[in-house]
């Protein structure tokens, strides 16, 4: 093992020894460079007459003087070419390479690459303390909005159930992650607009429920024009959806409400296929002798609110007879034929 002056003797030359080359580059690049002062002359620089003490290099015709003055060359060479050499009228070519130029272009090259290493490293190390942080918020969001959802089903809240669909659209979550949320919200009759367009958007991975396709239909026909409904306008969006995915199903659960025994029912079903009517017009011939039965179960005598279900059914039938005029035509004669004027008036006037 080497004593210490020795190490130290062996790393002071070493440094000398990468000056000197300093100095050949430089002198290669331009007969005008030379090495100013460093820290004085020390004995090993004397005995070896290697440019240990370092300092700087040198130009009578320098623009910039020296900005770090060192041990080792290397380390203020580069701003010295940077600053005094490139594009240098004064130059006096030393005629060789490797020289000055060449080794600056090296340097130019590791520099930048280290640069653009710890831009990399900072880049990265901000998009995983971000991660971190969306994280931890997401985990805190869950959390919070879990709760939220529990308490609008438990109190029934629509309004909240409301904000908890619009959080989760808002924070980026898929339609396929909100859905089973939409759809416990449908099937609890709560925030039914944004519950629907929910479905509508991701209706491809959701299987026929007949609770939720009630409420589908349900916010399709809207309540606009029922006393007692509220005010909302059809919607029917999501049952178009579900009628492009599932025909059949769609048309079944239509002719089943439009024969219950539920007035408000009826009116809610004859609304919604009055408007997938409309959207789909081939649908009509399906639909029409479900609404012309559903049509006949009310008379003007009926307490409320049969008005307004067998208007909500002439509506369907107006919206048939637009559809596919010949058809409907035909099944209203059908289904008709016999009666008098007046009963015929009496329905579908």
């Amino acid at each position: 093992m080497d004593d210490p002056l020795s190490s130290m003797m062996r790393d002071a030359m070493n440094v000398g020894f990468e000056n000197l080359e300093i100095l050949r580059l430089a002198n290669a690049w331009c007969k005008h460079a030379t090495m100013s002062g460093g820290m004085g002359v020390g004995l090993l620089q004397q005995a070896t007459g290697l440019p240990i003490s370092g300092g700087s290099l040198r130009c009578d015709y320098a623009k910039a003087p020296p900005q770090i003055i060192g041990m080792q060359l290397a380390h203020s060479a580069l701003a010295f070419y940077e600053a005094n050499c490139v594009g240098c009228t004064d130059r006096v070519p030393g005629g060789e390479e490797p020289n000055l130029a060449t080794w600056a272009l090296e340097q130019r090259g590791q520099r930048d690459a280290e640069h653009a290493h710890l831009e990399r490293e900072r880049a990265d190390e901000s998009a995983r303390r971000d991660q971190r942080q969306q994280d931890r918020r997401r985990l805190f969001d869950d959390a919070v909005l879990l709760d939220l959802r529990e308490t609008a089903l438990a109190v029934r809240g629509d309004a909240l159930m409301d904000a908890v669909l619009l959080v989760n659209e808002r924070r980026g979550s898929s339609d396929a992650d909100v859905l089973p949320i939409a759809i416990e919200a449908m099937r609890k009759g709560l925030a039914m607009s944004r519950s629907g367009a929910t479905i509508a958007r991701a209706a491809e991975v959701l299987d026929p429920d007949p609770a939720v396709l009630e409420r589908i239909i349900e916010v399709a026909g809207g309540t606009g024009h029922i006393i007692g409904g509220g005010d909302r306008a059809p919607e029917p969006a999501a049952l178009i959806r579900m009628f492009d995915l599932e025909p059949g199903e769609v048309v079944a659960r239509l002719r089943a409400l439009a024969l219950l025994d539920d007035r408000w029912a009826r009116a809610r079903a004859m609304r919604a296929a009055e408007q997938l009517i409309i959207a789909r017009p081939t649908t009509a011939g399906d639909l029409l002798p479900s609404i012309l039965d559903s049509l006949v179960m009310e008379d003007d005598s009926s307490a409320y609110p049969a008005p307004f279900a067998a208007a909500a059914a002439r509506k369907a039938v107006g919206a048939a007879l637009w559809a596919s005029p010949e058809q409907s035509d035909r099944l209203i004669q059908e289904r008709w034929g016999g009666a008098g004027v007046r009963e015929r008036r009496r329905y579908l006037e």
